[in-house]
């Protein structure tokens, strides 16, 4: 919908302000790189034009596209920062004055979440610059089959050069595989290939967001917990804790934002060297209803 002849200008409304200063912190630095690292028009269910038109005040998203854009910035439901989304989304729809006067008495977001501590907030922004989105055609070519999710698993925590030779030994896959594998992840851009038939991740280093798994789908977002169990259980374990315990669903919200950057977080203790005692280690972060009660 226009919001241009509503409130008399053609940018720069509570609603585009806040969904660019969002975006920038989820570390997309261009509207380009979100939209398209996000999955474009499948996932956001808008053309590329008409997105870059919210970000400059000239439109509104319909109401039901915002989840999408919740979904896609990586933002929690119902968290404090997908409730200020929302939130600007009304204020610029009704106005600031009406919005006042007549909405927000009665849809004020809840007061006092637990914000995040000086260090969480540090640590955000420093991994925001890290981060790599990728695209459903990348995630598409890792979840393809296993041998692919082993080779893209190893070359992404790998700074060095690998012939597939070298890689079938290391991942006991047949070389006939390892090629196949490594060739369907250097199309879409996750490796590179130099002259000598040597392949680099070129994403290695960085912290890999995949995308959001509502955005995915039950299937798609199944094969990669598929793998990632596989692996999980032939692995051995390092450390385990877990809690049960009763307490208020909107209230834990505040929690998983948290929650959500610890498990980030964990990535700043990767190295793309192989040392004395490196090895492969998967971090889960998992919050469960038990019962209603």
């Amino acid at each position: 919908m226009s919001i241009a002849r509503k409130v008399g200008i053609s940018m720069g409304t509570v609603f585009s302000e806040t969904l660019t200063k969002l975006r920038r912190e989820a570390g997309f630095r261009t509207p380009y790189r979100f939209y398209h690292d996000s999955g474009g028009a499948p996932a956001l269910k808008i053309s590329y034009g008409k997105y870059l038109a919210l970000e400059q005040g000239i439109t509104l998203p319909l109401f039901k596209r915002l989840i999408r854009l919740i979904y896609c910035l990586r933002l929690i439901e119902r968290s404090p920062a997908a409730n200020e989304l929302v939130t600007a989304w009304l204020r610029t729809l009704a106005g600031e004055e009406d919005y006042g006067n007549l909405l927000e008495p009665i849809i004020s977001p809840r007061k006092g979440p637990v914000s995040l501590s000086p260090m969480h907030k540090a640590m955000r922004r420093s991994l925001a610059g890290r981060k790599h989105y990728l695209s459903i055609a990348q995630y598409d070519a890792i979840v393809e089959n296993r041998d692919n999710y082993l080779c893209y698993l190893a070359l992404v925590n790998d700074e060095g050069k690998w012939s597939p030779a070298e890689l079938s030994k290391f991942l006991k896959l047949t070389p006939g595989a390892a090629v196949k594998a490594l060739e369907a992840l250097a199309r879409v851009k996750i490796l590179k290939k130099d002259s000598a038939g040597r392949y680099k991740c070129p994403l290695c280093g960085k912290m890999i967001e995949y995308p959001h798994y509502i955005i995915l789908g039950p299937a798609k977002f199944g094969k990669l917990l598929e793998y990632f169990k596989e692996l999980s259980a032939g692995g051995k374990l390092e450390w385990e804790r877990f809690a049960a315990f009763r307490a208020d669903a909107e209230t834990l919200r505040d929690f998983l934002q948290i929650m959500q950057l610890n498990v980030s977080t964990a990535q700043s203790y990767a190295v793309t060297g192989k040392t004395a005692k490196s090895a492969l280690f998967a971090i889960k972060g998992t919050v469960v209803r038990l019962r209603d009660f």
